[in-house]
């Protein structure tokens, strides 16, 4: 083995070219800091391929770092330590991402700094099916994509079980106005089934249906809702045809048919039913009505045809 030579400050300061030295222990004389190549070295490798590095103390490091490699951090883990800082993420994460349970927060994307700037786009997009083979296999369907509230937390045996976190889909508020300049429109809320693929000339397909539907009851319980323009909204409009198998109920409001030709052409009973202490008047605009007096279940103060 080739001489090691340690100065009275602590410093290695030669090993012979060509040579290995063996170091069980590599310190210094005093309670000082340790320097190693701190001089004239461009790298240091420490430790071979298969080999564990073992950092029994804190672990700080000043500049760019670059781990090669399967990585594993166990305990709590803090990424960056101010706002301005940045994390890029280029990998693909192939796990479920949890929030502790005290977490109450928001995913956002930071406020444009440039006057008149749009903010960033956020979107949350179920994964694309994979190609058809050409052999045999048909493409893959698209994942799906759900946002849902919390579920209640269970029952015991003295008390009851806790109702389920709300959903909320909201468009952005408009911005604030001045004394001076009018404030924002409040932006859109979109609800829109998939439109199918394009037809290459193997034929089309259908577009993909929206449902909107109250959540279920068990026991005794009624089932939920759905409640359009119950709050803040100037008009309900259907632009195309409607199909109300299940009634209807209108409330606060009037209910208007615009079109070419209005077909009220039930399988069963038909009636208008207004609370008797009030009258209806109902106006058509066509040249003739023809309709059995028994339609109407309420009184009718005119009918203009």
């Amino acid at each position: 083995m080739a001489r090691v030579l340690v100065l009275s400050s602590g410093r290695l300061s030669e090993i012979a070219n060509g040579t290995t030295a063996e170091l069980n222990a590599l310190d210094s004389a005093t309670a000082t800091t340790l320097n190693i190549g701190t001089s004239t070295a461009t790298a240091i490798t420490i430790g071979d391929a298969g080999v564990t590095t073992t950092v029994a103390g804190d672990l700080s490091v000043s500049g760019t770092e670059t781990v090669v490699g399967t990585t594993t951090f166990q305990g709590d883990t803090d990424i960056g330590d101010d706002s301005g800082d940045s994390l890029t993420i280029v990998a693909r994460i192939d796990g479920d991402v949890h929030f502790e349970q005290s977490f109450d927060g928001t995913i956002d994307v930071d406020q444009s700094t440039s006057a008149g700037d749009t903010g960033g786009n956020l979107s949350v997009v179920g994964g694309v099916g994979g190609n058809a083979s050409g052999s045999g296999t048909a493409g893959g369907s698209g994942g799906s994509g759900s946002i849902s509230g919390g579920v209640g937390g269970a029952a015991n045996s003295t008390d009851a079980a806790g109702n389920g976190g709300s959903g909320s889909f909201l468009a952005g508020a408009g911005g604030a106005g001045s004394a001076s300049a009018a404030a924002g429109a409040g932006g859109a809320v979109s609800l829109a089934g998939g439109a199918a693929g394009a037809d290459g000339g193997g034929g089309g397909n259908d577009g993909g249906d929206v449902a909107i539907n109250g959540g279920a009851a068990t026991g005794a319980g009624t089932d939920g809702k759905v409640q359009v323009g119950s709050a803040n909204t100037e008009l309900f409009q259907v632009s195309v045809n409607a199909d109300l198998e299940g009634g209807a109920d209108v409330s606060g409001g009037s209910f208007t048919f615009t079109g070419t030709a209005i077909d009220l052409d039930p399988t069963g009973a038909f009636s208008l039913d207004m609370d008797v202490a009030n009258s209806a008047t109902i106006t058509v605009a066509d040249d003739h009505v023809t309709a059995p007096s028994t339609l109407l279940n309420t009184p009718v103060s005119s009918v203009d045809a």
